[in-house]
């Protein structure tokens, strides 16, 4: 159920949302797709890095986790190539 708190959260959630899609549509009307999709799957990497140190006690980052993101970004960079 919903209550004030969650709808704070939940309201800067999607503003930082349209800010990243801002970001996106920007870097890609200045810059080549080529160069800037791979930027943009790097993100799992900056997920995982800051899940460790903010989400410690809630969330476990283990090995596993770590192989998927890499595989992500992997996958996602020979595709854009």
């Amino acid at each position: 159920m919903l209550n004030k708190a969650s709808n704070k959260f939940f309201s800067l959630a999607g503003i930082f949302i349209v800010l990243v899609l801002l970001s996106l549509y920007g870097a890609i009307g200045i810059g080549k797709v080529v160069v800037v999709m791979p930027l943009v799957s790097t993100a799992p990497l900056f997920t995982i890095f800051f899940s460790y140190f903010l989400l410690r006690d809630i969330e476990k980052i283990t090995l596993r986790i770590v192989i998927g993101a890499i595989l992500t970004v992997l996958g996602a960079t020979l595709v854009a190539l």
